[in-house]
């Protein structure tokens, strides 16, 4: 069972649209979506621990866990539910179950890409004692790695996107997906100077 699910994950990775096109013909529904939203949050959490230097105080380490797992749900029902609505927008014809599932599956498959993320995040420094802060730097960090993880982000999720409202084209879909949040970006910048 473990062999048969590592080698379906390195398919997702590898070949996303037929892994996701597997995943909607399998029949799997909104309980499988939440144990693979589950899994993908403690395969990064796993992940981070052991490569970043965790909070040193038990209560801070919890609190951590619980406002990422909070933000990681709402996060997959926003994403799941734009993926639904403007997949139908332009003429896709997914329905919210499957946009759950493939957004669930990429959430997933891309904890794959945590381990090189880590190295790639600049890390932040902070100068000063813990009640007063005087500077924060960065240091460390990889910026083509970052670009090359946010590609290979992109690819992963456009495809899983194509293939749950039929499109044909995933590099159609990456443009949408680069072009919403640019657009809202642009509108509250315009809102901000006004």
């Amino acid at each position: 069972m473990i062999r048969t699910f590592v080698t379906w994950l390195v398919q997702g990775f590898l070949a996303p649209r037929a892994s996701v096109r597997q995943l909607l013909a399998g029949g799997f529904g909104f309980r499988e979506a939440m144990l693979m939203l589950a899994l993908g949050y403690v395969l990064g959490a796993a992940v981070g621990t052991l490569m970043i230097d965790a909070p040193r105080n038990g209560g801070g380490i919890l609190a951590t866990h619980l406002s990422g797992i909070v933000g990681q749900v709402m996060v997959f029902f926003v994403m799941s539910g734009l993926i639904f609505w403007v997949g139908r927008a332009a003429g896709g014809g997914g329905s919210l179950a499957e946009a759950q599932l493939a957004t669930a599956w990429f959430g997933l498959v891309s904890t794959l890409l945590a381990p090189l993320m880590v190295i790639a995040m600049p890390r932040p420094v902070i100068e000063g004692t813990a009640t007063e802060q005087t500077a924060i730097t960065f240091e460390g960090g990889n910026i083509t790695l970052l670009f090359v993880v946010g590609a290979a982000s992109l690819w992963l999720f456009s495809s899983a996107v194509a293939e749950v409202h039929g499109f044909r084209s995933i590099w159609m879909v990456a443009g949408v997906i680069i072009a919403i949040p640019a657009c809202v970006m642009l509108i509250f910048a315009g809102l901000g100077g006004a």
